[in-house]
């Protein structure tokens, strides 16, 4: 007889969220449009960056300034790349019409920056500056991180003013803003084993299998199961009733816990951002006999989800 089992695989994740807030400078006065700009979908699993645009508009205070340098400094003194609340998400602050980055450490001086200038045609007269809040994707190296736990930093900001001539009109340097850069890591949960799985006793000479089940997740797991003839292998060609001579039944152990198809089994430990390879195992409860000959299948759909 030879018996075959596919198990196919679902998954589902629960989202988090991501906010910020304004500042103001000395030498000029800074809004932001939206005030909150958000990246509620980044995802430190799936390892892509995400972006979202938002505006400022910079007003010069004193009527002399034509144009002024401004750079947002995070709390860490020269580590980079930066990160939110140092072990956060990295992120980047961005011009959108130069790509430069105005992000930099807390060491870093405005009046050090080549980054470009914004320029006043007139007394008082607001420029406005597109920007892009960017996390960078999690690679190179992966980094780990828990569902559920909230990263919050305040940055702070260097801002140099200039004259017409372009003389300086003043420096304000590691001044505490209120833009706020927080990020709560969602609640997530992912099979990465390419489906199906198949696993074959063959003429069973053993009285178990087992498959490697690669997942990831932020959080603690629950898994249920559901299969197609109950818990339970049919003889090819015979239904979910045949008689006990057509069917073998198996327990499934995953991870050392048993898995009774229909009921959820909660609490499966955290398998990192990085991911584990985790024992799904058909146990039998002793070599067959007395049954037809034929194939016996039966099909598993295994469904995991983040636990809060």
């Amino acid at each position: 007889m030879k018996c075959n089992l596919a198990i196919l695989l679902a998954f589902g994740v629960v989202s988090g969220c991501f906010s910020t807030g304004t500042f103001a400078a000395n030498c000029a006065t800074v809004t932001f449009t939206p005030s909150n700009p958000s990246i509620a979908n980044w995802n430190p699993i799936n390892g892509l960056a995400q972006e979202t645009g938002f505006t400022i508009r910079v007003t010069p205070v004193a009527p002399s300034t034509r144009s002024a340098r401004l750079i947002f400094l995070d709390t860490d003194t020269n580590t980079l790349p930066l990160k939110i609340q140092d072990s956060g998400p990295r992120y980047d602050i961005i011009n959108t019409a130069t790509g430069e980055t105005l992000s930099f450490p807390r060491s870093a001086l405005v009046t050090s920056s080549t980054v470009q200038t914004l320029q006043f045609p007139k007394a008082r007269t607001p420029a406005n500056l597109s920007l892009r809040l960017r996390l960078q994707a999690n690679q190179n190296p992966v980094e780990d991180y828990e569902g559920g736990r909230t990263y919050s930093e305040t940055l702070r900001y260097a801002v140099q003013c200039f004259k017409t001539n372009g003389d300086t009109n003043g420096i304000d340097q590691d001044v505490i803003s209120t833009l706020t850069l927080t990020y709560t890591t969602p609640r997530l949960a992912q099979f990465n084993t390419a489906g199906p799985v198949n696993l074959d006793f063959r003429n069973f000479t053993a009285t178990s299998q087992t498959a490697r089940i690669n997942m990831r997740s932020t959080s603690r797991i629950a898994m249920s199961a559901v299969t197609s003839n109950g818990g339970r292998m049919v003889r090819r060609g015979s239904n979910a009733s045949a008689s006990e001579n057509a069917v073998i039944p198996y327990s499934i152990i995953f991870n050392g816990r048993q898995l009774v198809p229909g009921q959820r089994l909660n609490g499966l430990e955290r398998a990192g951002i990085a991911g584990a390879n985790l024992p799904l195992v058909l146990q039998l409860d002793g070599i067959p006999s007395g049954k037809l000959a034929g194939s016996y299948t039966d099909t598993i759909i295994l469904t995991i989800e983040p636990e809060p």
